[in-house]
């Protein structure tokens, strides 16, 4: 499946899509660039794998919006304003009882990882560059499900308790960085821009 790319110009930040999750790295190559990759390795209960991305999923472009399409669950990454907003949208509940767990391998460059249960923060030199927070997850009926982060050796682990919800199920963290600026003389820089062919999309250079 080609990589895809977006820039984010309101957060200084650029994504990299794949079938398995996504890279993210500074829109400005400066002294302070860093770079994070995060690859879903699956849904689990306890430690077994309950799904898993596929390979060659589907793919839906329109307009900011990119969906994967695995099969039994969707990995949705809405670009604007905001941020990067993922959703993993669960279609029907897995098999088991224990807590469901998205499991994202983090690696970062150069970068310290921290997570206190809803905010899983990267810095460089004491100073934050990015953060995956904001953490939601709803139900088929709206309603709001129990959830939290847990970090442990640059494994991520979105815990949701979804013993009494109702699927379809949707999981939404959203990426930003404290290095947020909105540069309003350039084009759609308010809203991000929609997911492009990997490459130098609007001939800034990077």
């Amino acid at each position: 499946v080609q990589a895809l790319q977006s820039p984010n110009r309101a957060n200084n930040m650029r994504f990299t899509y794949h079938a398995d999750g996504f890279e993210v790295k500074s829109r400005v190559k400066d002294a302070e660039s860093w770079q994070i990759k995060m690859n879903l390795k699956g849904l689990y209960r306890d430690k077994i794998p309950v799904l898993v991305p596929i390979s060659n999923p589907v793919i839906t472009l329109n307009g900011n919006q990119l969906v994967y399409h695995h099969n039994t669950f969707d990995v949705e990454y809405i670009n604007n304003m905001h941020g990067m907003r993922q959703n993993f949208i669960v279609h029907q509940k897995p098999n088991g009882s224990s807590p469901l767990k998205v499991m994202l391998q983090v690696k970062a460059d150069n970068l310290m990882m921290k997570c206190n249960g809803n905010v899983l923060s990267a810095t460089w030199n004491n100073k934050i560059k990015y953060n995956y927070s904001n953490l939601k997850v709803w139900d088929a009926d709206k309603i709001d499900v129990p959830a939290h982060m847990e970090l442990e050796n640059n494994l991520l682990a979105i815990v949701v308790n979804d013993h009494d919800a109702r699927y379809p199920l949707t999981i939404d963290p959203l990426c930003t960085s404290p290095d947020a600026t909105v540069e309003s003389n350039q084009h759609d820089a308010e809203m991000g821009w929609s997911v492009a062919s990997a490459g130098d999309v609007n001939g800034d250079g990077y």
